[in-house]
């Protein structure tokens, strides 16, 4: 991307000089304008935050032939084909897609020793699973809503959650140390969306359920520790109460059959 930059502020210094030398004076005022705006689209870009990502970031349209990409899965017929820049600071050895209700990711999309590296655009081709009929009487099936994996070089995993697999045609990733999101003009809306907030509400959503259920399972350890105890105490108090009555009942014996040495006996 910033080869492609780069170049467009040379063509433009360039047009801006030849205008410049022919005398036409407001036509080389606006090309330097436009070299100006380049290089501050560049320059906004760059200093971005991912919290901070605007419309600025978002992927532009290129010149370059979407055939001479990268192909991050198959590309084939009934494929959906999303132009994908990592702008996540790190380079991405891993990329999976799953679908929700699914169990697990499928296989790494990316090939081994070919990592997407920071900075770089490819053609994600995705064929989306066919929307069949459900036996159930409310009809069709609820649309499937795809989760990425992404696994960064340093071992680091992040999920991108909800992922516009048929919904999106250029989208950036961006990422921290605490989540991933991406930033992408809806196909339907033609809107640019940017997925932080909603990744932000996810992550805090996840650690909430993970502190009530650290402290649901703290709970029920205490609770049976508790129960533990009593049934000790009560499996105590029962052998206590037994050796007491068989203490009890031998001393009776011994009383019964005890004879007196003074006692006569009479045939």
């Amino acid at each position: 991307m910033k080869k492609k930059i780069t170049a467009a502020v040379l063509a433009a210094a360039m047009t801006a000089a030849l205008l410049s030398g022919c005398g036409n004076k407001e036509e080389a005022a606006e090309a330097s304008a436009a070299v100006s705006s380049v290089s501050e689209a560049s320059v906004v870009s760059e200093a971005s935050s991912v919290s901070e990502v605007s419309e600025v970031s978002a992927v532009s349209a290129s010149s370059e032939e979407e055939g001479l990409l990268a192909v991050i899965g198959v590309q084939e017929d009934g494929a959906e084909e999303i132009r994908l820049k990592n702008s996540t600071g790190r380079d991405i050895t891993g990329l999976s897609i799953s679908v929700y209700g699914e169990p697990e990711f499928y296989d790494n999309l990316l090939k081994e020793g070919e990592p997407f590296k920071n900075g770089e655009e490819r053609l994600l081709c995705y064929k989306v699973p066919e929307k069949t009929e459900t036996a159930a009487a409310d009809g069709p099936q609820v649309e499937p809503e795809y989760l990425v994996q992404l696994v960064f070089d340093d071992g680091v995993s992040r999920i991108l959650h909800n992922f516009p697999m048929e919904d999106a045609k250029d989208c950036e990733i961006f990422a921290d140390d605490t989540l991933a999101c991406i930033v992408y003009e809806s196909k339907s809306t033609h809107e640019t969306v940017n997925t932080w907030n909603a990744e932000a509400n996810i992550l805090a959503m996840a650690e909430e359920a993970a502190r009530q259920a650290e402290a649901e399972a703290q709970r029920q350890a205490e609770a049976e520790a508790a129960a533990e105890a009593q049934r000790q105490a009560e499996e105590a108090a029962a052998a206590a109460a037994a050796a007491a009555a068989e203490q009890g009942g031998q001393q009776n014996t011994d009383a019964d059959g005890c004879i007196p040495d003074d006692e006569e006996i009479f045939n």
